[in-house]
């Protein structure tokens, strides 16, 4: 019994890291410094300032394992309709040094560029009230008090004014993983920071709203008091999908990502995260590709039975992932 209840959390803590990943970009980019105290918000002009300053002042780091020579890439057409799609790793890949020069090629070519969510029209200041308890409540009483230490001890360096005890479970968990993975820029946020400054059209699949409700509903207490009881487990799973995705295994990373007993046990999370947005999002790229887009979305979403490739060959379009030649 104790073996199987652990094999349904280990699932579980397989299912978190994949849901950090696909919406990780959104969080990460959006944890920008808060207020001084608790009771004195910024100003909607501060706040801009601040998040646009920590945009920019963000470096990154040497990539882990080097410049990906398979990117996950695709050419998708059908009759006139010729598009791209691009699957990102939302952290944990630097843009610049591991996107191979093709897929920038391709980007610049495009007159239209559509990710997952427009990543800049966050209000700054409702951020720091979505990622706070209610008043009254306190994380750490959700936890017990060694893995209230655990979480303190690996974010010590966050912003001054966002308590570690105030904290979402969902805010703890991306501050976290963001120790875990190698600290680079945000892939989507590069992709739509360059399609703005070349003056592209934006294209976007869904709204932050519904991406924070989704990661706000995925990880609760719960999650984030196993994870702090099996952080070098979790810190293995990030570092092999982190290794795969930069080395553009597929086989390797459909492993990491979509294990048939996982997705066995949680079904209804494979589901949301994955099955009911990309036919969302099926339903919508046909319009995007006849205007030539380039798109890019989490790499999980490309991959597996129930993808956005899957679901676009079934309805007759053709999809290639580009080759790209040996130097």
């Amino acid at each position: 019994m104790l073996l199987h209840v652990y094999a349904s959390w280990r699932g579980r803590l397989r299912d978190l890291a994949v849901t950090l990943l696909v919406l990780f970009g959104l969080q990460a980019c959006r944890e920008t410094p808060p207020p001084a105290t608790d009771a004195v918000a910024p100003t909607a002009q501060q706040a801009t300032a601040t998040a646009t300053a920590t945009a920019s002042a963000t470096t990154s780091a040497a990539p882990t394992v080097g410049s990906t020579a398979r990117p996950f890439l695709y050419v998708v057409s059908k009759g006139e309709a010729t598009g791209h799609l691009l699957g990102t790793m939302h952290m944990g890949g630097d843009p610049d040094e591991d996107l191979n020069a093709v897929v920038w090629k391709r980007f610049e070519a495009a007159p239209m560029v559509v990710i997952e969510a427009d990543l800049g029209s966050v209000d700054p200041v409702s951020l720091f009230q979505q990622m706070q308890l209610p008043p009254g409540q306190k994380l750490s009483s959700k936890l017990t008090p060694k893995q209230f230490k655990a979480l303190e001890d690996m974010l010590a360096s966050v912003p001054p004014g966002l308590k570690v005890d105030r904290m979402k479970p969902h805010t703890a968990m991306s501050f976290l993983v963001q120790q875990m993975v190698p600290k680079t820029r945000p892939m989507d946020l590069v992709i739509q920071s360059r399609a703005k400054k070349a003056n592209k059209k934006m294209g976007y699949l869904e709204t932050v709203d519904a991406q924070m409700k989704l990661i706000e509903e995925a990880i609760d207490a719960e999650a984030l008091a196993f994870s702090l009881d099996h952080l070098d487990e979790m810190n293995e799973r990030l570092g092999e999908m982190t290794k795969a995705y930069l080395k553009g295994d597929e086989k390797a990373l459909v492993a990491a990502v979509f294990d048939p007993e996982e997705m066995k046990e949680q079904p209804e999370m494979f589901e949301r995260l994955f099955t009911q947005r990309n036919a969302a999002w099926v339903k919508m790229l046909p319009g995007f590709f006849e205007e030539g887009a380039f798109v890019a979305v989490g790499c999980g979403h490309l991959l597996g039975d129930d993808s956005v490739v899957s679901m676009l060959r079934k309805d007759g379009w053709k999809v290639e992932r580009v080759v790209v030649a040996s130097p």
